[in-house]
């Protein structure tokens, strides 16, 4: 696949943490006090049970996107978690679209939150949040990827039983 690596600009990243943390504000946690695995673990609750119909009412803004609040949640603690960074790439086999991902220090890596919240509460994807964070801090089932090829993690991730 042709992928270009892009500068992010300072006011997007701006954008994405007071995202997160309204995102978080949202969940009723304090980003200072959690780890990086409970808020992520809150993160996939939240879409789970949103997905199910079953979230309990929350404050939100008529403009504001939940794909965008969570996902964004979600990037920033992988940055915080794994070391991860924040970047913007083109998929030239598709047209040129770009797309706003974390990626792991060589690039062998990325998850595109934003786009994989935006498939569980839009089309019922399984939402695999919380286990994509498990498998990547093990690091067991994490084959050796070449650098830059910016494998979307979140296509390999699923649960072998469906959740309930």
């Amino acid at each position: 696949m042709n992928i270009i690596e892009q500068p992010i600009d300072g006011e997007l990243l701006d954008e994405l943490a007071a995202c997160a943390v309204r995102a978080i504000a949202l969940l009723g946690m304090d980003p200072e006090n959690e780890s990086a695995e409970r808020i992520i673990d809150a993160i996939d609750v939240f879409v789970f049970e949103t997905q199910q119909g079953t979230t309990r009412d929350f404050d939100l803004n008529e403009d504001e996107d939940l794909p965008l609040l969570m996902g964004s949640a979600w990037g920033v603690q992988l940055v915080r978690g794994l070391g991860w960074v924040w970047g913007s790439v083109v998929f030239q086999d598709h047209d040129d679209v770009p797309a706003v991902g974390v990626f792991n220090a060589d690039r062998s890596l990325a998850i595109y939150p934003m786009h994989f919240t935006y498939g569980c509460l839009e089309h019922d994807a399984p939402v695999t949040i919380a286990l994509a964070w498990k498998i990547l801090t093990d690091g067991a089932r994490v084959p050796e990827l070449p650098p830059g090829g910016f494998e979307n993690v979140m296509e390999h991730v699923h649960h072998l039983v469906p959740r309930t």
